[in-house]
């Protein structure tokens, strides 16, 4: 969970009463509630629901780091200073009014009393005491047990949906490759041979290298004699290349040429695309619309 999610997931388990209807609750509402809240101790178990979410967020800096020493340092001390800053938080005072909104909706002053009074038995406060390890120790259950099984569903969403644009992961693949390729040339001057794309550019220019576009097929890679020109290319959706798309060709390229079948080759040379799927070309804008009673332009003879 980077911070981004982090801070998302935090605002929404803080900040559930503010969806609320707003109500008017009595003095003897707000009083009740105030006791209950009290009896139940909100504010340690907020704060216990927040250092798991903490916690998980260093857990992914830690895993992204991949053993990077300064990157390993920062989520630690980051990390520590996030745990410092919202334990000086009192979640809640800065939510009371929402919150009493919130009970004073749905419960009358007769259910407030009778939970006061339950609450201050002595197995409420035992329950009530071990609720923030509870809560703890549930979502991490639920993170190891159903977590997998989210990812799962997410990934089979996301799998299909290339299945429905296999050119968008390929088109995609394409420019990856191709971000190393002229990475390695501004070091080299000159871009790699094929026998030795893969070894020469990862891990340092790609983690990994794509070798399959999306329909299955193997990506085609070639490069001039004396290394200043490349081309990547794809065998599309009937996984044949033509013959002339693994030839160099060095005639400028203003546009790409669109194509309507998507089994001819996706082809890119030299840092743009020649030949693409025709679904992929940008639609003319919308031109802007004649102001209320101003004439529309006079047709072109």
């Amino acid at each position: 969970m980077d911070m981004r999610q982090f801070t998302a997931v935090a605002l929404l388990v803080c900040a559930l009463p503010l969806f609320a209807t707003a109500s008017n609750p009595s003095k003897k509402q707000i009083e009740l509630i105030d006791q209950l809240l009290a009896l139940l101790g909100t504010e340690k178990t907020s704060h216990a629901v927040l250092d798991y979410f903490v916690d998980e967020s260093y857990k992914q800096e830690v895993a992204q780091a991949d053993g990077d020493p300064l990157a390993l340092d920062d989520a630690k001390k980051d990390t520590a200073r996030l745990r410092e800053l919202l334990g000086q938080l009192n979640i809640t005072a800065l939510q009371h009014d929402a919150t009493v909104k919130t009970y004073a909706k749905y419960l009358s002053e007769s259910d407030l009393e009778a939970l006061v009074t339950f609450y201050k038995t002595p197995a409420a406060q035992h329950y009530i005491a071990a609720v923030p390890e509870m809560s703890q120790e549930a979502m991490k259950a639920g993170s190891e047990q159903i977590g997998p099984k989210l990812m799962e569903a997410v990934q089979k969403v996301a799998q299909e949906r290339e299945q429905r644009h296999p050119w968008r992961r390929t088109m995609g693949d394409i420019r990856s490759i191709a971000t190393a390729v002229e990475a390695y040339a501004t070091d080299e001057n000159k871009y790699p041979q094929e026998s030795e794309l893969k070894k020469v550019l990862v891990p340092t220019y790609i983690k990994e290298l794509p070798e399959k576009d999306g329909w299955g097929n193997a990506y085609s890679y070639t490069v001039s004699p004396d290394g200043q020109h490349y081309r990547i290319a794809s065998a599309g959706s009937d996984s044949v290349f033509a013959w002339d798309t693994r030839k160099l060709t060095l005639t400028e390229v203003k546009e790409p040429k669109y194509s309507e079948d998507l089994g001819e080759d996706i082809i890119y040379q030299d840092g743009v695309f020649i030949q693409v799927p025709a679904v992929t070309k940008p639609k003319p804008a919308a031109s802007a619309a004649p102001r209320d009673g101003a004439p529309a332009p006079a047709p072109h003879r």
